[in-house]
């Protein structure tokens, strides 16, 4: 779902965030037929402050 961050580096902020192409439109399409979609990740830098 997230375009790779440079090596060694961990995103931080929401405005790091760079959706691969078509991320935001799947999640937009599964939301509109009553889907609920839940982000997971398992990388290191993450906060989960936002």
């Amino acid at each position: 779902m997230n375009a790779a961050p440079p090596p060694g580096l961990y995103l931080t902020r929401p405005e790091e965030l760079r959706l691969l192409p078509g991320a935001a439109e799947a999640v937009r399409t599964l939301n509109r037929r009553g889907h609920r979609v839940v982000v997971v990740t398992n990388q290191r830098g993450w906060r989960g402050a936002w």
